[in-house]
């Protein structure tokens, strides 16, 4: 073959690569780093339930505070069902995707962070080096900040609340959502650890609990009372946390027009909470049209259990189940929190 002949293939050749080139040059200057907003996916579905609650909360709250050290909007989902999240990455339909970190050495299509911890890290589309460099540049700084420690263990050290409080064992932190929960405590009026007790039962500070009727987040609310109340995305924690205690908030409002003791107004809100203030404020005028009036919670209980036409469309025991329960993790979050003066015998008189 004469190299007149070999000399146009090689032309062509050289003209693509050169093309390729320019287009990997051009794709990547174009779109630097993020901006304005990103959409990002947790898909932690491989970790067991308490574990994935926790680090997907803990990561939750990073995407947030990564959005808002670069100016960015962030928008935050769990993976959906038949969703495969590592094709919407490459296809540019989210910006970050978090994963367990064992995932890293199967998955070769797109860049990933250096490890948000020793269980995950975030992927990024392919191929955009000013992406990663941007993430990794945060992590880096926030691996080194004085908060690091204190937040991730308050995430990674999970604990049983009565087997603590029974060995004498003392925290500086019940929950990685304590300022959340201390604010909303302080609209209510409440101890912060009865408020604490509550959200523990409902999800154990797992923000992707769900419950067979619907009800999610922290807080437990179905969808439609968690926007009657504000929240536009139950998985937010702060969200969820606010939204409960506007509720919590309404009900109590109207236990107070009933009740004058602030400890039997507590407890007919936290019942009503669970079973719905519609039921339990309709028990409370058939007795009152009977001329039954209730003075207190223990009163309404044993009622409840002896006359059975209240029992109607109303799980009463699960109720009654329900307030006793959070009563006693109030009792043993008082007893761990380090610096609570409250001695568990001072709180007994609130006690169901």
């Amino acid at each position: 073959m004469s190299c007149k002949k070999l000399w146009v293939p090689l032309t062509v050749l050289v003209v693509i690569s050169a093309l390729c080139y320019c287009a990997y040059r051009i794709r990547t200057n174009r779109i630097p780093t993020f901006s304005g907003s990103i959409s990002c996916t947790i898909d932690l579905t491989s970790f067991d339930d308490t574990t994935a609650g926790l680090i997907s909360g803990y990561n939750y709250l990073l995407l947030k505070e990564f959005a808002k050290a670069n100016n960015l909007q962030a928008e935050i989902n769990l993976k959906s069902e038949g969703e495969e999240p590592v094709d919407s990455l490459i296809n540019g339909a989210i910006d970050i995707l978090v994963i367990p970190y064992s995932y890293s050495e199967s998955i070769d299509s797109v860049m990933v962070s250096i490890p948000v911890d020793s269980m995950t890290l975030w992927a990024m589309e392919p191929f955009n080096n000013k992406k990663a460099n941007m993430v990794n540049s945060w992590l880096n700084e926030y691996h080194n900040s004085d908060e690091y420690q204190k937040y991730h263990d308050s995430f990674i050290d999970v604990y049983e609340p009565f087997a603590t409080a029974k060995k004498g064992i003392h925290r500086d932190i019940l929950s990685p959502y304590d300022d959340m929960i201390m604010a909303g405590a302080r609209r209510l009026g409440w101890d912060w650890t009865l408020v604490t007790a509550l959200v523990y039962q409902e999800s154990q500070f797992s923000i992707t609990a769900r419950s067979r009727k619907g009800a999610s987040g922290l807080m437990q609310m179905m969808p439609a009372t968690g926007k009657a109340f504000g929240a536009t995305n139950l998985l937010d924690p702060e969200q969820s946390i606010e939204a409960g205690v506007k509720y919590l908030e309404y009900i109590q409002k109207m236990m107070r027009k009933r009740f004058k003791s602030p400890i039997e107004v507590r407890k007919f809100t936290i019942a009503a909470y669970n079973a719905g203030e519609t039921r339990i404020l309709s028990r409370l005028d058939t007795l009152d049209k009977a001329g039954i009036f209730c003075q207190s919670w223990s009163d309404f209980t044993e009622i409840l259990q002896r006359d059975s036409t209240l029992l109607k469309n109303f799980k009463a025991s699960e109720t009654i189940r329900y307030v006793d329960r959070i009563y006693q993790y109030y009792w043993a979050f008082n007893k761990i929190f380090k610096e609570n003066s409250t001695e568990p015998g001072q709180i007994e008189q609130d006690q169901p």
